[in-house]
Order: C-alpha cells, then sequence, then structure tokens
C-alpha cells in the first residue's frame, strides 16, 4: 500500500485522472468482453443449430424413401421398387463422410463416433448396411433404426434438443423426432397392412394392429406435432427478439393439409380396428396422401427453423454491432469530455500554483484570470478565495507601508527632538556650574567680610571696593540666573512637544498593531480556508489529491505570512515599550525642568534680593562708622543666603545632570523606533503591489 502511494504521489493531476478513467472503463471492458463473448457463445449456438437442422434433412428424407422402398419391395412384381430403390441411392450418395462437411463439429467423424459408440449411424456403415439389405431384407428394421439414430444424434450434438428458445425447440422437435418417427409409423404400418388387406381376409389380430396403430399415431404423433406447431406458433408471437411475422402464414396450409390427411388415415385405421372393410387401395393412397402431407408439413417447418435460426443469429449480430458501436460511440465521448476536463482542471490549477508562487515570492500585482474567478466549480470557489486574499494581503501591505512612513517620520522628528533636548540640557548643565561656581565665590567673598569685620573701620576704602566687586558679581549671578530660568522655560515646551510627538509616535504603533491583528486574523481565515479544501479534497477521493497540493500550498503561504505578521507584531510592541518609556522619561524630564524652573526662579529671587543689599550696603558704606552693628547682621545675613544659594545651585546642577541622562535615553529610543522602522520598510518593500 505504502509503495502504491508513493507511486500515486509521483503523478501530477493529469495522469492520476487519466489512470482513474482507465482503472473505471476496465470493469467496463471487462463486462463489454463477456457481453460480446456471450453474444459470440449465442451465435455460434444459433448456427450449429442451423447446421443441425439441415444436416438432418437427407436423413430424414431418406428414412420415408426407405418406407416406400419396403411397401414396393413387399409386393411381388411391384413396377416402383426399381424407382423407389433409385431414390434410397441417391438419398445414400448425400450422406457425404462428414470430414468433408461442414458437420465435423457435430461429432459425427469416425473417431467421436467410436468414442459414444455409435459406429453405426456413420454415413459409410448405412450405405454398407444399405448395400447388404438388397440380400437381407430382415436388416431394415436396422437401418431404419441406424437413420433414426443418426437424426436424433444429429438434434443432440447441434444443440437441437437444447434449445432455449420455445418457438425453435418446438419446431425442432417436429423437424428432428416427431415427423421421423410419423414417416417410420406410417410405413411400418403400410410394410404390414398392405398385404393383409389385399388378401381379403382381416384376421383380429391386424385389427388389433390397426387399432393400435390409430390410437398410436393419433396420441404419439398427430397431437404431439400439432401441439408442437402450436406453441411454436404461440411462442413466437410474443418471443422478446421479435416474432416472425410469415410463421404462421407459410405453415398454416400445410398444417391444415397434414391434420385432415393424418386424421383420415386415423379414422381408417380406427374403422378397420373396430372390423369394418377398407380396401387395401383406399388404405395405400390415405398413407400415401398422409405421408406426403407431412413430408411437406416437415419441410415447412424445416424452412421455418431455418428461417427462425437465421433471424436468431442475425439479431444477435445486429445486436452486437450495436453494442459495439453504442461503446465506441459512448467512450469516444467520454475519452473527450474526459480530456477537456483534464485540460480544464489542470490548467486551472497550474495557473493557481503559479499564483501562489508568485504571492509567496511577495508579488501581490499580479490576478488570476477571471475566466476562472467565474467558474462556478471548486475551480472557481478557489480562484474566488485567492484573489480575495490577494486583495486583503495588498490593502494590509499598502497600509502597513503607510504606517511605516508614518513611524519613520515621527522617529526623524523625535530624535531630532532629542538632539536639541540635549543640546539645550547640556547648556543647562554648563549654566549651573557657572552659577555654582559664583556662588562660592560669593560665599568666599562674604566669609571675607565677616573676617574682616574687626578691620571694618580702617578697611572701609577696601570694603567699598569689595562691595563693588561684590555687586559685579551679584549681576553676573543674577543675569545668569535668569539665563537659566529662560533655558529651562524653553526645555518646558520642547519637552512637551516631545511627548506630544512620542504619544502621536505610540498611537501610530497601536493602529500597526491593529493591523498585525488583522493580518493574523486573515491568515487564521486562508489557514481554515486551506483546511476546508484538505476536507473537500479528501470527499474528492483519489480526483481530488490535486486540490489538496494546492490547499498545503495555501496553508504554507498562511503560515509564513503569520510568521512575518507575529516578527511585524513583535518588533512594533518593541516600539510601543521603547515609546512608552520615552514618554515616561521625557514626563520625568518635564518634571525635572519644572522643578529646575522654580529653583531657578527662587535663585534670581535671591540674587535679586541680594543685589538690593549690596546696594544698601554701598550707599551705608560711607555711613559704616554708624551702622557697623547693622553690617554685621546683613554680612550674617548674607552668608545665610551665599550657603543657600549654593545648595539651590547643587540642586540645580543634578537636574541639569538628570536632563542630560533623560535625553539621551531618548536618544537611544528614538534610535531604536528608527531601526524598527527601517526594518518594517524592508519587509514592507518585499511586497510588490
Amino acid at each position: 500500500m505504502n509503495t502504491l502511494t508513493r507511486l500515486i504521489n509521483r503523478l501530477n493531476i493529469r495522469q492520476r485522472l487519466l489512470a482513474s478513467a482507465c482503472l473505471f472503463a476496465l470493469p467496463l471492458g471487462v463486462l463489454f468482453y463477456f457481453n460480446i463473448a456471450q453474444l459470440a457463445e449465442k451465435i455460434e449456438f444459433a448456427r450449429k443449430e442451423l447446421s443441425g437442422n439441415r444436416f438432418q434433412s437427407p436423413a430424414i428424407r431418406l428414412l420415408n424413401a426407405l418406407a416406400e422402398y419396403r411397401i414396393a419391395s413387399v409386393q411381388p412384381d411391384n413396377p416402383n421398387v426399381f424407382e423407389a430403390k433409385q431414390k434410397v441411392d441417391g438419398l445414400m450418395r448425400q450422406l457425404e463422410p462428414v470430414e468433408n462437411s461442414p458437420a465435423a463439429a457435430l461429432g459425427f467423424s469416425d473417431s467421436a463416433l467410436k468414442e459414444v459408440g455409435l459406429e453405426s449411424i456413420g454415413a459409410a456403415a448405412i450405405r454398407a448396411k444399405w448395400q447388404a439389405l438388397q440380400a437381407k431384407p430382415d436388416l431394415y428394421e436396422s437401418l431404419v433404426g441406424d437413420v433414426r439414430g443418426r437424426i436424433g444424434h444429429a438434434g443432440d450434438t447441434s444443440n437441437l434438443t437444447l434449445d432455449p428458445e420455445m418457438d425453435s425447440y418446438y419446431l425442432s422437435d417436429v423437424t428432428s423426432v416427431a415427423i421421423a418417427q410419423t414417416l417410420d409409423r406410417m410405413g411400418a404400418a403400410r410394410t404390414k397392412l398392405e398385404p393383409i388387406l389385399k388378401s381379403g381376409k382381416v384376421p383380429a389380430s391386424a385389427r388389433t394392429d390397426m387399432s393400435v396403430f390409430s390410437a398410436m399415431l393419433k396420441e404419439s404423433d398427430f397431437d404431439r406435432i400439432g401441439g408442437d406447431l402450436d406453441t411454436a406458433i404461440k411462442e413466437n408471437a410474443k418471443a422478446a427478439r421479435g416474432p416472425r411475422a410469415a410463421m404462421k402464414p407459410n405453415m398454416e396450409q400445410a398444417m391444415v393439409r397434414y391434420k385432415a390427411d393424418v386424421q383420415a388415415l386415423i379414422d381408417l385405421a380406427a374403422a378397420g380396428g373396430q372390423g369394418k372393410a377398407i380396401g387395401v387401395e383406399e388404405f395405400r393412397q390415405t398413407s400415401v396422401r398422409a405421408g406426403l402431407s407431412s413430408l411437406d408439413l416437415w419441410e415447412k417447418t424445416l424452412a421455418e427453423l431455418d428461417a427462425l435460426l437465421q433471424m436468431r443469429i442475425d439479431g444477435f449480430a445486429a445486436y452486437r454491432r450495436k453494442i459495439v458501436l453504442g461503446t465506441a460511440i459512448s467512450l469516444g465521448f467520454a475519452l473527450t469530455v474526459l480530456l477537456l476536463t483534464v485540460g480544464s482542471v489542470s490548467r486551472a490549477l497550474a495557473a493557481a500554483v503559479t499564483h501562489v508562487q508568485y504571492v509567496a515570492q511577495g508579488d501581490l500585482s499580479r490576478e488570476l484570470p477571471a475566466s476562472y474567478r467565474a467558474r462556478g466549480d471548486e475551480i472557481g470557489t478557489l480562484a474566488n478565495a485567492m484573489h480575495e486574499m490577494s486583495q486583503q494581503l495588498r490593502g494590509m501591505v499598502t497600509r502597513i507601508s503607510g504606517g511605516v512612513a508614518g513611524l519613520s517620520s515621527a522617529a526623524s522628528s523625535l530624535r531630532d527632538s532629542s538632539s536639541q533636548m540635549t543640546a539645550e540640557s547640556r547648556s543647562a548643565s554648563d549654566m549651573a556650574h557657572s552659577v555654582a561656581a559664583a556662588a562660592e565665590q560669593m560665599s568666599a567673598n562674604v566669609s571675607s567680610v565677616a573676617a574682616g569685620m574687626e578691620q571694618t573701620t580702617t578697611n572701609l576704602a577696601h570694603v567699598a571696593s569689595s562691595t563693588a566687586e561684590m555687586t559685579s558679581t551679584i549681576g553676573e549671578i543674577a543675569r545668569n540666573s535668569e539665563s537659566a530660568r529662560r533655558i529651562t522655560h524653553d526645555a518646558t515646551v520642547q519637552a512637551r512637544i516631545i511627548t506630544e510627538q512620542i504619544t502621536l509616535m505610540g498611537d501610530s504603533a497601536r493602529e500597526i498593531g491593529k493591523v498585525t491583528e488583522a493580518i493574523g486574523a486573515i491568515s487564521s481565515q486562508t489557514n481554515l480556508l486551506a483546511l476546508n479544501a484538505s476536507i473537500e479534497a479528501a470527499r474528492a477521493g483519489s480526483a481530488g489529491k490535486g486540490f489538496a497540493i494546492v490547499a498545503s500550498e495555501i496553508k504554507a503561504l498562511a503560515q509564513q505570512t503569520a510568521t512575518a505578521t507575529e516578527d511585524i507584531k513583535r518588533r512594533i510592541s518593541v516600539v510601543q515599550s521603547s515609546t512608552a518609556a520615552g514618554v515616561s522619561e521625557v514626563k520625568k524630564v518635564s518634571q525635572v525642568i519644572f522643578e529646575v524652573s522654580e529653583i531657578v526662579t527662587s535663585i534670581a529671587a535671591a540674587i535679586e534680593e541680594q543685589a538690593t543689599a549690596t546696594r544698601d550696603i554701598a550707599r551705608n558704606v560711607a555711613e559704616a562708622s554708624l551702622g557697623v552693628t547693622d553690617v554685621n547682621q546683613r554680612v550674617a545675613e548674607s552668608s545665610l543666603v551665599s550657603k543657600e544659594i549654593a545648595r539651590d545651585i547643587g540642586t540645580v546642577d543634578h537636574a541639569a545632570s538628570e536632563i542630560n541622562g533623560g535625553s539621551g535615553s531618548v536618544h537611544s529610543a528614538s534610535e531604536e523606533v528608527s531601526r524598527i522602522s527601517e526594518t518594517l520598510r524592508q519587509t514592507v518593500e518585499t511586497f510588490r503591489l
């Protein structure tokens, strides 16, 4: 079974359909062969019957001639003896050696007759016994028995006694048995009774013989022949092959004459048996008429049997010709339909396989011919399904391509924004370092002022100079604080823009995710379609193997589509994760920038207050001698404020570092988004729309 399966799998659809057609045609061929063989047997059976019927004809005529010869030979000085002998000699010559006649198949060869112990019915044996009869008249009964045996053997070997058709069976009974028996019975009666009737003295034994002859002729011959012929005509009228309309008209006149003449002989013999006086001439003439009527009826019956058998042979031959012609026409039509079907299916499947191969290679621009989609069979269903699949794939790839373009644009914008945010965060960090340095310098100066308070009076000029320097420094700090406040405000606005762009990019990623889900759903539907096609192919059996191959191709394509969809979905998940992380980082950066902005605002306010205090110090330096106590208090306040400034600047520096780190993360995320968008673009470019 495995070997047969492997052999079948090597064949294409065309070869499988042709092989299936041959296998289906094989039993039809066998039935055709046996039907033709059966018809040939029937024809041969009928031909053999026809041959046997014709073969019996000389023997039956010989039987009648032998009866006439014996009747003439038992009467002294009968002038008809020589004529009767010449007639018998002529019929004897017609019994040619069977080896030289077409009846060799009837079993009359010397070897065949010897095998069944019937050597005495051979033509040579009968002629030899006829020659011996001239010297030994007592051989007559033996010779008549051999002739009747020859007739009976011919009936047996030629199937006449086995004929299954009722009309020909009863006709063959008349020609082979009944008429021969009648002629023999009437010849024996004439041979025995005519001499008695001629003497004029009819003993009781003779009357008994006449009564027996009348009864036997009536019951064994007359009734049998009449019944056989009536039955044959009735059966022929309802024969399945059709009646022979000329049978009854051709035989009717002979039957009427036979019945009248034989019935007259029966009545005459019955009257003689009852003791009535009958003349020998009357008996002879009645017997002769009855014999001639019987022989004429036999001739008519023989001709009708020949015609009936020939009609049967012709009918069987015509039926055989019809079968051969009908089978040839049917096979020709079936072969034409098969070739057209095979061509239609194989071409359609080849086109479908080619289309699937193009789709598998990424070429979605091709379409199956509209003629295939318009078909109403499974090929049309398959073509429509493949057309719909191509349309859906083309639409999905187009939408993915658009989504990839949007993702790439958003990634580029995110990359640019992250670069700008990184640059600005570096600038903010540098400014924070500058502010921190200034704050340390201010703290050192304030410490110097505190240390030199004891020399305030003597070093007032030096204090004025230091105060001017401090005023300048505080002005620088104020300017730097204002710049830091402005930068942090710009960073806050930029962070908000980046947040909006990353959110837009997340929405695009989610749209692409929906597209990939649609692709997965269509892939599942395609896989289900391939499964349904496999089930339909399994129901179709061997003829449907080709549909299973196409279904496997579609299933493989669906699996490839599902794999590609999963890969896209995984990459989009990475994009979504990166986008979410970017959004979170940007939010953190925004929060830090907001805090830095508040701190810078506080610093600016503090610096402004410091500037005011410094101006007060400069204004009151002239009055230093009067306000030393107030100066000491303000110096202490300045020391506290400078420490607070130093702490705030440290916070600003830390926030700037965090902003710088966050911008690096955003830049990395934007690079990952760009890489994924490039991968998606390359994947989409493998499809040709």
